[in-house]
């Protein structure tokens, strides 16, 4: 029942985390391929990237990947490593992590060496926006 107080509604809190998550692969990433994740709102902050990786990536050299604000971009994670199983917080670059106006976010695959056949993951993109949107 509201009250009027603050804190007897939702909408008195007017922050709130989102999270912009999305499948990867070998086929939407391997080997330099590249897809749009989602938009971040003008404002909101990026609070912390995870990758879980279900199935091992299996190139022969590297099995990373980049995110960034335009196709092909590492504006926001450069280089991270997606080859084994498991879960990992990925360093968001503290440049990236705030802006006036929407960012895009782009998954880019980066994978060397012998071609691999496996890998199933998943990345989260969270963010907070003062706003509420």
């Amino acid at each position: 029942m509201a009250t009027g107080t603050l804190g007897s509604i939702a909408k008195d809190y007017p922050a709130r985390n989102s999270v912009l998550s999305a499948v990867i692969n070998l086929a939407n990433l391997a080997p330099t391929q590249t897809f749009k994740v989602g938009t971040v709102p003008a404002g909101a902050a990026i609070t912390r990237i995870l990758t879980c990786v279900q199935t091992a990536f299996n190139y022969g050299t590297n099995n990373n990947i980049s995110i960034g604000n335009a196709p092909s971009g590492a504006q926001i994670v450069a280089a991270a490593a997606v080859g084994g199983v498991g879960a990992n917080a990925q360093t968001v670059i503290a440049a990236a992590s705030i802006s006036a106006s929407d960012i895009d976010v782009w998954i880019t695959g980066a994978f060397t060496g012998t071609v691999g056949n496996t890998g199933l993951g998943f990345v989260w993109v969270e963010f907070a926006s003062p706003t509420g949107q």
